[in-house]
């Protein structure tokens, strides 16, 4: 089963459309303009997978609409270089759009949230033990202040970490 054309694809295209070639193509003419605009967003869509019907049901048209549109498409993009144009700028324009929803199917996008709902659960459960943690060693925050105040060098620190070794282990009273 192909997918349902979601809605902000729809907006999109046409978006794309109206700003590229200045045709709304929710507005039912026959005149050359309207036809060339929606044989585009027709090709457009059918190209990324979209089944006729889901197409045609975006423009309130029939699927025959479509199919009929695209292979008309087919033929005269042989022949009229401004059609294939406005076909090469809508696409462009389309494909560049910053929005990754508007190529992932429905199915696609319902993956991508599972995926990134587990990503947020473990960025969460990070975030959790880094809290812990920091809570944890809060309590030597003046042992580090001390040492970090000094400005020891690396053999320093080494000297420092053996001589706090030995108190802790009672060798010194």
């Amino acid at each position: 089963m192909r997918p349902i054309v979601e809605q902000c694809v729809i907006d999109n295209l046409a978006e794309i459309i109206l700003s590229c070639l200045g045709v709304n193509i929710f507005i039912n003419s026959r005149k050359r303009d309207y036809v060339n605009a929606r044989m585009v967003y027709y090709k457009i869509l059918h190209d990324n997978q979209y089944g006729w019907s889901a197409i045609a049901k975006t423009l309130n048209k029939n699927h025959a609409t479509v199919i009929h549109g695209v292979k008309q498409f087919e033929g005269l993009v042989k022949f009229d270089k401004e059609l294939l144009d406005h076909y090469r700028l809508v696409k462009k324009v389309y494909k560049d759009t910053d929005h990754p929803a508007t190529f992932m199917t429905r199915t696609e996008l319902i993956n991508e949230t599972y995926v990134l709902d587990k990503k947020n659960k473990s960025l969460n459960l990070s975030i959790e033990e880094l809290n812990h943690s920091l809570t944890y060693y809060q309590k030597y925050r003046h042992i580090i202040k001390v040492i970090d105040e000094r400005g020891l060098c690396d053999e320093k620190i080494k000297i420092v970490t053996t001589k706090l070794n030995h108190i802790l282990n009672g060798l010194y009273s």
